[in-house]
């Protein structure tokens, strides 16, 4: 009897294991799909390094994804991150929160104004507009139609939800919106939290000059990093 019950508890613990890998591996083959928009193989389409990179399978090439940057990503451990597609413990006073308000914008030309976040957990240069988000900690306001001086004062939505390490970078882009695929980017500005910190602008309403797009101007916003204890 004895027996009877160890060998059952063993296949009860088997059967779950079993249905979390088939459950992971039918979600990474969905987030595959969203990603390509093609039909996925699903032998080798599976998550990695604790969730930290997607691998997807198209016609027999493998696709590698870095996904869920700045989330925790080992369980009991909140110093550790994903970042770069690796999961990676950091010291806990270079990691914490990134909270970012958007303000206002003052532009040479009148737009149907917005702006945009993107969060990255790396300081890697990036050039503006950027092409692939899929690596950002994203939000945006609401369009403010027709101004030179759209006035925002919108909380980024979500980014606490994240741990990011010190030299994570920020970067706000403008656009003119005029629908789906046809917003025109008129500028933007990228900075680290190093760089915020160092120059004493933490917290504070900071006014940056946009560069980069078809109608430049100035952006206020204020970033707000507080390191994790």
């Amino acid at each position: 009897m004895k027996f009877y019950n160890i060998l059952t508890v063993a296949t009860i613990v088997i059967l779950v294991a079993f249905f979390d890998n088939v459950h992971a591996d039918s979600q990474a083959q969905e987030q595959c799909r969203q990603l390509h928009h093609v039909d996925i193989d699903p032998s080798g389409t599976k998550f990695l390094n604790n969730n930290c990179r997607l691998n997807c399978n198209i016609h027999g090439q493998i696709y590698g994804h870095n996904i869920n940057e700045g989330r925790t990503c080992m369980i009991g451990q909140t110093n550790y991150v994903c970042q770069n597609g690796e999961c990676v413990g950091h010291n806990r006073q270079h990691v914490g929160h990134i909270d970012i308000e958007l303000i206002s914008a003052s532009l040479y030309e009148k737009a149907n104004a917005y702006a945009t976040v993107c969060i990255m957990n790396n300081s890697l240069p990036i050039s503006l507009p950027i092409q692939d988000r899929r690596n950002c900690v994203s939000c945006s306001t609401h369009v403010k139609e027709n101004t030179n001086y759209p006035v925002w004062n919108e909380v980024c939505v979500g980014s606490s939800n994240y741990l990011f390490v010190s030299d994570s970078r920020v970067t706000t882009e403008v656009w003119d919106h005029h629908g789906s695929n046809n917003n025109v980017f008129l500028g933007g500005v990228t900075l680290t939290i190093d760089q915020l910190v160092n120059h004493g602008d933490n917290h504070r309403q900071i006014n940056l000059a946009m560069a980069g797009g078809h109608n430049p101007g100035q952006l206020s916003t204020r970033i707000t990093w507080t390191q994790r204890t």
